[in-house]
């Protein structure tokens, strides 16, 4: 049994939602493996800034309608990448919908996305992140991609208080273990702002989260699927625990580059001087933990500089104050790094200028 078109449109079409109440009701069903994910993802987009052109990671996408959603409401251009649906089943699902030229599909697992560090305006994930954020480092890894100042934004099931006692009696039998990483708003609040990485904005529950679910699910139910025991359980609950958590985060920290370093690794000696002499530092890191000297050294060894060019680079920096001792977490000194590389002329130069400052001392 399935519910007439008319039926199953006027069920999904909320007025919390007016953006999503002008999809298909079929086509949203067909295509949601769990919670309304075009809701989910207008509700995330009610605090979200998002401007025509930006460039938008959306992870975890599933079946890319999220995307095809964002790119139509909003005029952004969007990487749908997902680990379980492939990439060629969402291409033909967005050539369908006519958005080929904005959304962009992506096969990738989260621990190794194929993106340049700082590469995207912003990223979103609509009823995915908590299947692999919660490990205390991934922030890192995530908010690299994202450019300074960009926004991360997420919507994942979520809890109005943690469930320090277990699972409550009543809902054992219904509560699927993986539900574990559910967690409050509190919780991912304080699970992002420990690592220092990114400055949390919001953190806190989508109005009527735990009801609209339940709808969802009963609708689908009506039309011949959903989850009868996820419905028992939001029944039972009946909102006191269960809803969804959205958080949004601005990138901190360092830039990937300084724009000093964007004048090294081009060999522009003449923008490098400019800028030191306009009071550029010449010790600043970026994202990476690189000095400028250490940047020289890593485009020598790349072979973006031949080596005078680097060494060149590299004594105008120690001219205006560049600790020759500045130690990068991987890299180590700068003369360690240019030995690794093997630039020799500038590996000279350093040893010069260590022994000079031994002899200040």
């Amino acid at each position: 049994m399935t519910l007439a078109k008319d039926e199953l449109n006027k069920r999904l079409a909320l007025q919390q939602f007016p953006r999503s109440a002008k999809y298909d009701g079929e086509w949203m069903v067909r295509h949601s493996g769990g919670p309304n994910v075009i809701w989910l993802t207008e509700a995330l987009c009610e605090v979200v800034d998002l401007q025509p052109g930006m460039r938008v990671l959306d992870m975890g996408c599933g079946r890319a309608i999220s995307s095809i959603f964002l790119a139509r409401e909003f005029d952004v251009q969007v990487w749908a990448t997902d680990l379980w649906v492939s990439a060629s089943d969402n291409w033909e699902r967005i050539c369908d919908e006519g958005e080929q030229h904005r959304v962009f599909p992506i096969h990738a697992e989260a621990h190794t996305l194929p993106f340049a560090d700082g590469f995207f305006d912003a990223a979103v994930s609509m009823d995915a992140y908590h299947y692999f954020g919660t490990e205390d480092l991934y922030i890192d890894r995530y908010s690299r991609l994202v450019k300074p100042g960009g926004q991360i934004g997420i919507v994942v099931p979520g809890l109005r208080a943690e469930l320090v006692e277990g699972v409550p009696e009543e809902l054992a039998p219904y509560w699927p273990w993986d539900f574990c990483s559910f967690h409050t708003p509190e919780w991912w609040r304080h699970h992002w702002e420990k690592t220092g990485k990114v400055e949390v904005d919001l953190a806190d529950m989508i109005p009527n989260g735990a009801e609209f679910w339940l709808h969802w699910n009963e609708t689908r139910q009506a039309h011949g699927g959903g989850d009868a025991d996820e419905a028992t359980l939001l029944k039972l609950d009946a909102g006191r625990r269960l809803g969804f958590t959205r958080m949004v985060a601005r990138l901190s920290g360092p830039p990937v580059k300084t724009e000093l370093q964007r004048a090294v690794e081009r060999g522009d000696l003449e923008t490098a001087r400019k800028l030191l002499a306009g009071g550029a530092d010449p010790d600043a890191r970026n994202r990476a933990d690189s000095t400028p000297i250490h940047h020289a050294i890593w485009a020598c060894g790349e072979g973006q500089l031949r080596q005078e060019e680097a060494r060149s680079i590299v004594e105008l920096l120690l001219d205006h104050g560049a600790d020759v001792n500045a130690v990068h977490r991987r890299a180590g000194t700068p003369l360690a790094y240019s030995k690794r590389v093997r630039a020799d002329g500038i590996s000279e130069l350093l040893r010069g200028r260590e022994g000079r400052m031994s002899a200040d001392r």
